[in-house]
């Protein structure tokens, strides 16, 4: 038995409605089966389709029905393009956080090169805003292994 129960991530579906295919969804992502990470959102805008139903930090799990983890970066962006005025995702959120209301800070390619905290073995960077951290390998001796999302 467990000192410290632990809690199962809520799992969700929610359909985003915007009022035409030219007004954007409000939300920016990371990750994708060809960076072997899941889809987590980084970024949602105020007065969008997504505010108040995603957070920074939520994984998507299916977009309409397509299962996330078989989904490239540029796929998933392709289906939120070409989704018409609404789209429907399965998401995963961390239990304990219940209103929709937390931003994340804008995730773009100057932030991204900068770390924002000294991680042993890598650099993190800004997607600890949303409480993960990507760890980039600098052991010189094996080169590149990959990115790795860990949940801070």
């Amino acid at each position: 038995m467990s000192l410290f129960p632990v809690k199962a991530p809520n799992t969700f579906t929610i359909t985003l409605h915007r009022d035409g295919v030219s007004r954007p969804w409000g939300i920016r992502v990371a990750g994708g089966a060809d960076v072997d990470t899941p889809i987590v959102v980084t970024k949602v805008a105020f007065g969008s389709p997504a505010e108040g139903e995603l957070m920074c930090g939520d994984i998507i799990r299916k977009v309409a029905d397509y299962d996330a983890r078989d989904l490239r970066h540029i796929d998933v962006q392709n289906l939120f393009k070409n989704a018409g005025s609404s789209v429907s995702l399965v998401v995963q959120r961390e239990p304990g956080i219940s209103a929709p209301s937390s931003r994340c800070g804008s995730v773009t390619p100057s932030t991204m090169n900068r770390a924002t905290t000294p991680v042993p073995g890598g650099v993190a960077t800004p997607f600890a805003q949303c409480g993960y951290v990507v760890i980039n390998s600098d052991d010189e001796s094996s080169g590149f292994t990959g990115i790795t999302l860990l949940n801070s």
